[in-house]
C-alpha cells in the first residue's frame, strides 16, 4: 500500500496537475473526450465529475459557482449523489476579519475537508457533473485554503446501505471501472475539493454525524454544521434528491431578493435556521483557540489505521471529461431515470 504522509506537498502537486489539465481545456487546440478528439469550435458541452464539500453544495451561497455562465448561455451542474471518502475529515473554518471572505454581518463560515490519512475518519461529499469550462472557476474566488486533487482520496463503493455512497454514484463509477478494465471495484478516485492548510485559530472540528459499526466517524457539511449550531438537522434544500434536485430544473434560490429560501431568507424556517448558524459563528469568532493550541492540530489525529491514498494499477480514476452525449449514455447505463431531461 501507498500512503500520503507528506500531505501539504502531496496535495500541492496534485492540485497543480489538475489545474494544468483544466488549463488545456481552454487552449485553442483539439480536446480529447474518452479517446475522441474534437475541435473547440464544434465540440458539444463537456463535463467533469467533481466531489465538493462546503459552500458549493445545494442550499449554500456559493452553489451557483458550479454553473457555467457566459452571456445568455447557462450550463448548470448536475447533481449525481453522495460519496463517502475515507481518510478525510471535515472542519468548519471560522474566518478572521483580516481575510477576504470574512463577513461581519451576516456572518459566514465554510467547510474545509482535510486529508487526515486516518481510516477512522470519513467525509461525505456531494458529487456533481460540472461543465469543463467552469472547472477552473469552481475554486476561483472560493473560500481560502482549498484545492482540487484528482488522485488522493478514494470514494468508498462498498456502502451496501447506499446511505453515504448513493446508488447512482455506485452504478456510475462501477461502469467506468469496468470500461477501464480495472479489477478493484471497491474504490475509485475522482477530483475532490480538499483543504491544504490547517489554521488552529480558525478551524473547528465538524461534529460527527454518525459513527459506523467499524468505528468510522463520518462528517459532512450541512448536517455537521447544523449539529454545531445546535439544530436538529440540515435544511431540506441542503439535502438534494437525485433525479429531482438536479440543479437543471430545480435549482434553489440564494438571491438577496428571495424572502423565504436560501442564506438571505427574510422570513420562515430557513431564516430561523440561518440565524442560529450565524449566532454560533459570531460566538466562535469571539472564542478562538490560541495559536499554541494543540488539541485539534493534524499532528494529534493519532491514526489507528492509515487510509489508502492514490490509486494502484488495479484501481480506476474518473478524472476525464465526458461529452454531453457520453454523460447522457453513462447516466442511462447507471439507471438514472431522469437522464433524458438533463440536456434539453
Amino acid at each position: 500500500s501507498q500512503y500520503n504522509m507528506d500531505l501539504p506537498g502531496g496535495l500541492l502537486v496534485c492540485s497543480l496537475v489538475i489545474l494544468a489539465a483544466v488549463v488545456v481545456l481552454y487552449q485553442n487546440q483539439s480536446i480529447t473526450f474518452n479517446g475522441a478528439s474534437q475541435s473547440p469550435s464544434t465540440a458539444e458541452n463537456s463535463y467533469l465529475v467533481v466531489g465538493v464539500s462546503g459552500g458549493l453544495q445545494h442550499g449554500f451561497p456559493e452553489h451557483d459557482k458550479l454553473h457555467y455562465t457566459s452571456g445568455t448561455e447557462v450550463v448548470k451542474a448536475i447533481y449525481l449523489g453522495r460519496a463517502l471518502v475515507r481518510g478525510y475529515r471535515g472542519y468548519l473554518d471560522v474566518m478572521q476579519p483580516t481575510h477576504r471572505q470574512y463577513h461581519e454581518a451576516p456572518a459566514r463560515i465554510n467547510s474545509n475537508v482535510f486529508a487526515t490519512g486516518c481510516e477512522q475518519h470519513a467525509n461525505e461529499y456531494w458529487v456533481y457533473a460540472v461543465d469543463t469550462r467552469q472547472a477552473m472557476g469552481i475554486l476561483n474566488n472560493e473560500p481560502r485554503f482549498l484545492s482540487i486533487t484528482p488522485d488522493t482520496g478514494l470514494v468508498d463503493l462498498t456502502d451496501a446501505s447506499g446511505k453515504y455512497t448513493t446508488e447512482l454514484v455506485k452504478n456510475f463509477m462501477g461502469n467506468e471501472i469496468q470500461k477501464q478494465n480495472k479489477s478493484n471495484t471497491n474504490v475509485v478516485a475522482i477530483p475532490l475539493v480538499t483543504a491544504v492548510w490547517f489554521d488552529v485559530t480558525s478551524h473547528v472540528p465538524s461534529p460527527i454525524i454518525e459513527t459506523l459499526e467499524d468505528g468510522t466517524e463520518v462528517t459532512n457539511y450541512p448536517t455537521s454544521l447544523a449539529k454545531w449550531a445546535g439544530l436538529d438537522d440540515a435544511l431540506p434544500s441542503q439535502l438534494p434528491v437525485v433525479g429531482k434536485d438536479t440543479c437543471v430544473k430545480n435549482d434553489e434560490s440564494n438571491t438577496e431578493d428571495d424572502t423565504t429560501t436560501g442564506y438571505h431568507a427574510k422570513a420562515g424556517p430557513e431564516k430561523e435556521h440561518w440565524d442560529k448558524v450565524r449566532s454560533k459563528i459570531e460566538k466562535a469568532e469571539n472564542n478562538r483557540a490560541p495559536e499554541e493550541a494543540a488539541e485539534y492540530h493534524p499532528a494529534n489525529w493519532n491514526c489507528k489505521k492509515k487510509a489508502r491514498f492514490g490509486v494502484s494499477t488495479d484501481m480506476a480514476r474518473v478524472n476525464y471529461a465526458f461529452t454531453a452525449s457520453d454523460l447522457k449514455e453513462a447516466l442511462k447505463l447507471a439507471k438514472y431515470d431522469a437522464y433524458a431531461d438533463l440536456f434539453e
